[in-house]
């Protein structure tokens, strides 16, 4: 039988209906060059306030409008431009537009950088009574926030010199990336089909969850043997990376990297230990998993744990289905959520299929008052398709319930927030389909795929928490940085997070050396502790009843106008404390238990993990 060729259409070819409709935001280039201009003419007008922003309540509103005007014109501007960007990223029209876009971005930085630095010298006396102002009220938060950073902020002339030292010490980034991405050549590798693959860093990476064992370790050799290849540079790199984090926070009075890179949020440094030691207590139950995996696959490597228990599946989902499926998994949120949703659908939000040139994956990108996009490049095979829309369309309408209550200022939620808005729809969208199947390969499939998402989010994002903090701390105390650190730091992480049932290739240890999270470094906390606010929020709407409801609704409406800890704590979530951690950790057990009874009832008719087919595609696709 000859392997069945999918073809990949052209966007010319696509169906309107099947693409988003960025006519809604511009109707035609004209129109886009026109706003431009104007962005362009205004922005000038910065130098008008320079050193009188502050002289009285009416000069800081005239400023604080003109600010606003420019960025919500340069927002749609760049919303519609980094689409056309995302939908043919070849399209020289595109990139030179963007590029514009950026410089035009670099200028007005500049031309307004004289303003946070007024707003925060003005004495506490003097900027009270401005805000006392009725004119003054709608920003007040706005300006609270900015004066926060006070304590933080330099003399102008040391604020210039860190400036003017950004490129440099941030050079680490770049030198990774190079490294990584372009030096490293990973050679070739035969499948077991007996096909030679050139090696990239991205294939390498995909093919360690290859079905095939072989092609698994063959992938993982050849991908570290190149790590450990640049070893000692990487090591140099990443303790760059930590001194830069580590000066910038000392330079700015900051008690400690961490502590710096919590501030913007208001999140306590409590919120990030307690994180670390809770996921440490739960640690046995992950443990159980990887038993049960090893039962499932024998003697058991990392390696081993990118790919399903279960026995693989295939289910075709149409994207209309795809579209029912969600919004029916979605109908505890609400009928208001439900059916803008739907509108959105079938409005054009979504650009749906992939297309040569455009860029992978997924993500959701709204401005304000203007629809929240979604870009796909769905598959009907693929149960992740399905549950990337549910994940976006999250995104998408926090966007929307914030942009239609919130001022621009205000609209924009902490990231925290946001990627909770987008995990809350997933464990929905996973209890609904559970809850409709009674075919147990697909709720065994469905089960494995929840666990799996746990313990990669929740477990394995705080063992980098853990890492990043020890290294931080260990600069931060005269510690040398060396390899030989890095790898003993990481090795104890790994021995202690996957327990006793994974085999741990010396060259695992390697890893920490080429997590691009690493070299950003307190990013990944956000996504254990939301993982596990998420869960939490999920079961609280499916039992809370329309009270549950109406309050998940507000967090969503409350945009940037509360920290995220702060508007969790007024849903039932305190993230300070070991109930959401513990909680998740309960459904992860139960979760598990249920995999183990179907795993048994599945052995003997597992047929070698064969896939099967559980819908007939259309033609189309």
């Amino acid at each position: 039988m000859k392997p069945r060729v999918v073809r990949i259409y052209y966007r010319h070819e696509v169906p309107a209906s099947d693409t988003w409709d960025l006519g809604l935001l511009f109707s035609t280039e004209e129109e886009y060059r026109a706003a431009l201009e104007q962005v362009r003419t205004c922005y000038k007008r910065y130098r008008e306030f320079e050193g009188r922003i502050m002289e009285s309540a009416q000069s800081l509103v005239d400023y604080l409008k003109l600010d606003e005007s420019i960025d919500l014109a340069l927002e749609k501007l760049t919303h519609y431009a980094s689409l056309k960007k995302a939908e043919a990223n070849g399209d020289p029209a595109n990139t030179g537009r963007w590029s514009a876009l950026q410089n035009l971005g670099t200028k007005i930085a500049e031309a307004r950088a004289f303003a946070v630095p007024e707003i925060q010298r003005l004495p506490d006396v003097r900027f009270n009574e401005l805000i006392r102002s009725p004119a003054i009220a709608a920003w007040e938060i706005y300006l609270g926030r900015i004066r926060r950073y006070r304590a933080h902020t330099l003399r102008a002339g040391e604020e210039r010199l860190l400036a003017l030292a950004g490129a440099s010490l941030s050079g680490y980034k770049e030198i990774f990336s190079q490294l990584m991405n372009v030096d490293m050549k990973f050679g070739t590798l035969t499948t077991n089909h007996g096909e030679k693959i050139a090696l990239t860093l991205g294939l390498a990476d995909s093919l360690l969850a290859n079905p095939d064992r072989a092609t698994r370790r063959r992938a993982f050799q050849k991908l570290y043997r190149q790590v450990r290849n640049h070893q000692s540079t990487l090591a140099a790199t990443l303790a760059a990376s930590v001194r830069a984090d580590v000066l910038y926070a000392r330079s700015r009075r900051y008690g400690s990297a961490l502590e710096a890179a919590l501030f913007s949020d208001n999140v306590p440094l409590a919120v990030y230990d307690s994180l670390i030691r809770n996921v440490r207590s739960m640690l046995p139950v992950v443990h159980r998993y990887y038993a049960l995996r090893r039962q499932t696959f024998g003697e058991l490597y990392y390696y081993d744990t990118l790919i399903p228990i279960a026995p693989q599946i295939c289910v075709h989902t149409q994207f209309s289905e795809a579209i029912e499926l969600v919004c029916s998994a979605l109908a505890p949120l609400g009928n208001e959520y439900v059916e803008t949703l739907r509108r959105g659908f079938t409005a054009r939000w979504v650009d749906r299929y992939e297309t040569p040139g455009k860029r992978t994956g997924s993500f959701s990108s709204g401005s304000y008052r203007n629809p929240p996009f979604i870009l796909m490049n769905y598959r009907v095979d693929s149960i992740s398709s399905v549950f990337s829309l549910a994940h976006e369309a999250g995104h998408s309408m926090h966007t929307w319930f914030s942009q239609n209550t919130q001022p621009f200022r205000y609209y924009k939620p902490p990231v925290l927030l946001t990627e909770i808005a987008a995990m809350v729809n997933e464990e929905l969208l996973t209890d609904y389909w559970l809850a409709k199947t009674a075919e147990p390969k697909v709720q065994a499939f469905l089960i494995d795929r929840s666990l799996e998402r746990m313990r990669s989010v929740l477990t394995r994002q705080t063992m980098f928490a853990e890492f990043e903090k020890i290294i931080h701390a260990a600069e931060e105390s005269g510690d040398g940085l060396t390899l030989e650190f890095f790898r003993e730091t990481y090795a104890r992480l790994l021995t202690d997070y996957l327990g006793p049932d994974i085999t741990i290739d010396p060259e695992l240890e390697l890893e920490c050396l080429r997590i691009p999270h690493f070299y950003s470094a307190f990013y990944v906390y956000r996504y254990a502790i939301g993982f596990a606010a998420a869960i939490t929020l999920s079961r609280k709407i499916q039992t809370g009843g329309s009270k549950s409801q109406r309050k998940y609704l507000a967090l969503l409406r409350a945009g940037r106008t509360k920290f995220s800890v702060e508007a969790l704590v007024e849903v039932g979530v305190d993230l300070c404390s070991s109930r959401p951690v513990e909680y998740t950790m309960d459904i992860f057990a139960q979760r598990l238990v249920q995999l183990e009874v179907l795993m048994r009832q599945l052995a003997p008719n597992v047929g070698g993990r064969r896939s099967r087919v559980l819908r007939t595609p259309s033609r189309r696709r």
